[in-house]
């Protein structure tokens, strides 16, 4: 979806995310924060394949009210 997007700085996401497949964030070097509606146990069980490792390295902001 955002492959190779370097220009991608910021995503948000709902909390009703509940996979990301693989190489979606492959090649997105400028992605820095990720605004995720849920807390953080709900992210972690968020299922992220392969080739994503810009999404992993982005600081993640978690919704106060989950």
């Amino acid at each position: 979806m955002f492959e190779g997007c370097e220009a991608l700085v910021g995503v948000i996401m709902p909390d009703t995310v509940t996979s990301i497949g693989g190489d979606v964030f492959d090649d997105c070097d400028s992605l820095y924060a990720v605004y995720y509606g849920g807390d953080k146990n709900k992210w972690n069980k968020v299922k992220v394949k392969e080739s994503n490792e810009d999404l992993a390295e982005a600081i993640f902001y978690y919704s106060e009210s989950a």
